[in-house]
This record gives C-alpha cells, sequence and structure tokens, in this order.
C-alpha cells in the first residue's frame, strides 16, 4: 500500500526529515565524544518520531481505504434499485446536444437534439446558438465535458443518468483503489432549514466525512449534486447562494447538477456548461424494448407487440412491411421522422406509392408513442405490460396506473405522509382526471403537455387537495400553474 500524506502531515514529515539529515550530517564531522553521544541521542529520538508519525498515517490510509470501501459498496446497493435494474441490460442511450456559445435565439429555431452551453448572467431562460455538438448518450457526453448540468421535463432521465454516472465512478474505485469517488447529494432531501450544504454534503459521505479535506486535496471527489429544482420553495432564498457558495469554494475537476429545464432561470442558474436530454425517439425505444425482454424469442416478440401498439397498432406495423418489401429496410429512422415520401423514391413500382397511414399515426396528437418518449412513462408502461402481457385499453385507465405509482412512490419514499383510504381514493381519482385534462389537450404528436394553468386544475381538483398534493412531492404548485412532479 502507497501511504499518502495530508498537507499537514507531509510538512511535518518534511521538517523531521530535513532535522535528520543536518544531524547526521554533522554527526558524521563531529570528532568530541561527548558532542557526537548527544547528536546520536537526537538523531535516535528524531528517527523515532520521524517513524511513529510513519505509523500514524499508515494507519490512517488502512482506515481510510477500508471506509471508502464500505462507503462505494453501500453507494452501489443503493443505486441498484434507482439505476442498475436497467442501467446494465436496459440502458437506452439519450441522444444529446453539446453547446458552448452565450448567444441566444427561441428554442423553436433550435435542433431538438441536447443543448449544452456555459451561463454567468440571470435571464429568462433562451437557447444557445453557436457550435454545436450532438451527442447519443449522456454519460458520454458528461466524460467529455466534465462540468455539467443535465436539463430536461419530468421522467427525462436526469437522475437516471446522475446514478448511471455515480455507479460507473462507483465500480472504477472498487476495483482500482485511489481512484475518483462519486457523492450523490439528494438536494430534494437537504430540507432542514438549519442544515448548511457543506455539513449536507458530508453527511452523504458517511464514514468518510472525516476525510472530506484530503480527499478533496488529492481531487479524488466527484460531486453529483440531483434534483436542484427540488430544493423546498419555502428555503430557496437562503439555500441556493449555498450552492453557488459551495461550487466556487470547493472547485473540482469534474461536477454534475440536474435541474428540470423549465425551472433553470434566475437564481438557479449555475456557472455550468448545459447538457438537456430529448425525448426517446422510436428507435431508441424499439432498442429499449429488446433490451429489455431479451430472454429468449418470445421475449423478443413481447418487445415487438408492445413495441407496434404504442406505435399505432398493425396498420404501422403494416406500413413499415410495405416499406420493407419496397426496398426500404435500411430507412428505419427516415420511417418515423419523413413529413412526406421522397421523390426520388417513387420510381419503377414505387411510382403511385402512397403511406398515408403512417402519416396519419406520426401525427396523432394522442399517440402512445409520444408518452413512451418520455423514459419514466415508459419504464411505467413496459412494467404494466410485463404483470399484465398487455397495455389497458383506454388511455385513462392508463393513466390511472401512473398516478397509483406516482402515490406509491412517494409513501415509499415519505413513510411519515400519512393517507387515510377515503382521502387517497379521492385524490387518486382528482390527479388522474388531472393526468388526463394535460394528455387530452395537446396540439401536435411532438407536444407532451406537463402544465395546467392553476384556474384548469382548481376546476377539477379543490385547492386544499391541490396544496396537499404539492406538499406531498406529487404536484408543483406555482401561483400561476400546476404540474406533476414526476
Amino acid at each position: 500500500m502507497s501511504t499518502s500524506f495530508p498537507d499537514f502531515d507531509a510538512q511535518r514529515r518534511q521538517l523531521l526529515e530535513e532535522k535528520l539529515s543536518r544531524l547526521q550530517m554533522a554527526n558524521d564531522l563531529e570528532t568530541r565524544v561527548e558532542e557526537k553521544m548527544r547528536l546520536e541521542r537526537l538523531i535516535a529520538e528524531t528517527q523515532q518520531t520521524l517513524d511513529e508519525l510513519y505509523g500514524v498515517v499508515y494507519a490512517k490510509a488502512i482506515v481510510s481505504e477500508v471506509a471508502e470501501k464500505a462507503y462505494l459498496e453501500s453507494l452501489l446497493r443503493d443505486n441498484e434499485e434507482r439505476a442498475l435494474r436497467f442501467a446494465g441490460k436496459v440502458y437506452a442511450p439519450l441522444a444529446g446536444q453539446f453547446r458552448k456559445e452565450r448567444k441566444r435565439i427561441a428554442a423553436a429555431c433550435m435542433s431538438p437534439r441536447l443543448r449544452h452551453r456555459k451561463r454567468t448572467e440571470y435571464d429568462e431562460p433562451m437557447e444557445a446558438v453557436g457550435e454545436c455538438v450532438e451527442h447519443d448518450d449522456v454519460i458520454a457526453a458528461f466524460n467529455e465535458h466534465k462540468q455539467l448540468v443535465i436539463l430536461g421535463e419530468p421522467g427525462a432521465g436526469k437522475t437516471f443518468s446522475l446514478w448511471r454516472i455515480a455507479a460507473d465512478y462507483a465500480q472504477k474505485a472498487l476495483e482500482q483503489p485511489g481512484q475518483i469517488l462519486p457523492v450523490v447529494i439528494p438536494l430534494n432531501r437537504w430540507d432542514s432549514p438549519n442544515l448548511t450544504l457543506h455539513d449536507f454534503v458530508l453527511e452523504q459521505l458517511g464514514d468518510l466525512a472525516s476525510y472530506f479535506a484530503e480527499l478533496y486535496q488529492s481531487k479524488r471527489l466527484l460531486p453529483l449534486f440531483d434534483a436542484l429544482n427540488e430544493i423546498p420553495f419555502d428555503q430557496r432564498e437562503e439555500k441556493l447562494p449555498q450552492v453557488r457558495a459551495w461550487l466556487e469554494r470547493y472547485p473540482t475537476d469534474s461536477v454534475l447538477l440536474t435541474c428540470r429545464l423549465r425551472d433553470y432561470r434566475g437564481p438557479l442558474e449555475q456557472d455550468l456548461d448545459r447538457l438537456t436530454i430529448e425525448p426517446l425517439d422510436p428507435p431508441r425505444i424499439h432498442d429499449f424494448l429488446h433490451n429489455y425482454f431479451a430472454e429468449d424469442e418470445a421475449a423478443h416478440g413481447m418487445a415487438e407487440s408492445l413495441f407496434w401498439q404504442l406505435a399505432g397498432g398493425e396498420e404501422m406495423r403494416s406500413a413499415w412491411e410495405d416499406w420493407k418489401e419496397r426496398g426500404h429496410e435500411s430507412h428505419w429512422e427516415e420511417f418515423w421522422t419523413l413529413a412526406e415520401m421522397p421523390q426520388e423514391w417513387k420510381t419503377g413500382e414505387n411510382e403511385y406509392w402512397w403511406d398515408d397511414n403512417r402519416q396519419k399515426y406520426l401525427d396523432d396528437p394522442r399517440s402512445l408513442m409520444k408518452l413512451a418518449a418520455n423514459p419514466y412513462l415508459l419504464t411505467q408502461m413496459v412494467m404494466i405490460y410485463s404483470e399484465q402481457q398487455q397495455l389497458p385499453e383506454s388511455r385513462i385507465a392508463l393513466f390511472s396506473e401512473f398516478v397509483e405509482d406516482l402515490i406509491y412512490r412517494e409513501k415509499q419514499a415519505k413513510p411519515e405522509n400519512h393517507y387515510p383510504k377515503a382521502h387517497e381514493e379521492q385524490l387518486k381519482a382528482e390527479l388522474k382526471q388531472l393526468a388526463w385534462q394535460l394528455q387530452s389537450r395537446t396540439k401536435s404528436a411532438q407536444e407532451v403537455r406537463t402544465v395546467l394553468s392553476r384556474s384548469e386544475a382548481v376546476a377539477t381538483m379543490p385547492l386544499p387537495r391541490l396544496e396537499f398534493a404539492a406538499a406531498a412531492s406529487l404536484l408543483e404548485l406555482t401561483r400561476d400553474s400546476v404540474r406533476f412532479s414526476h
């Protein structure tokens, strides 16, 4: 084991070694018996002190290594439920686009890929223009760009991606001691008004908290701040400046934050590059399903069946079979993106080729594929399909399943929240209606509506229960709007 000295111990060691060297030189030159005996006694005392220092540092190193191993194993266990269930065999890369320029234009004029930039000034969030680097995987994007805030809508995969990064780094550190240690900092749990951010960070380190200074000085910490937008509203004025101050006081080569895209403005903004997760497109959804249902041919058949049910049913599947028969099997991505058939394809036997069915389902604003573009909702549909071998016949029944899961997750995360049975049933019914309103009022196949006006919501759900649902983290309630928290 290599012994690493913290700064204070290293300085003390250097002074002792220099003193020992001077004493030995003086002893070599000394001829007087009494003085030589005195120097030899000092040499022995200095050597003993130095040996004791080495022993203390060595013991510290052993304790630190044991604590690190326990910390990393605990982090991976925590991660198992969150990410590893899907990360290893089911991880569908989330596409992205990286931007560094600070100039801005309206989002509607931009590519729908991930958008990345550096930001310092406070103003309304517009999108960056300039050089744009697209990524097929947010994990690879983080490894390349190092200092990022991952942005996306609820359920887009922000926390999932953060935990995948944490797991990758934790596994490397377990296999090669001395590597960077990930520290997951869930800001939605930083809810004690009197707890400073630094003390909260130390809490996440557990038994490694006493080694924070040494780990930081040796550049071995990777801070991963999750859910910046979920810091309690009534504590933001006090806590958001602490986030900026902590990042300035403890700069690291790599750092990651996650935040909802629509919330990342004003005091929530940090001086970090942006990476915005885009919705899953049909080819990625297809890959996800085949990675999930991967056991055998029967499982792959389930993947195909669910995929085409999401896409529009047998008519959409037949449209794809028609494409293949006409020699366009290699144009899988174009099948989902082309607004109309390229004229050069309409030659020979394909001269009078029309694919109205394909276009009809692509334009359907109520397509389940639109919901499946959200990784959280896709995961829920996969779970339902795995258990029932089919999806609910009506969309309202599907949303009912989503709401049931939201309440279950909230009760698991915060067991102290009590839901009387009658209250819970009423709450479920009203939340289901809100969810239905969101999805039934979309105007295009690309739109996934996540926000209702407050007046619309109050017409469905009385204000006291809206406030209750907001307190339970099921909804986010502002002066003007209501949105689901997940």
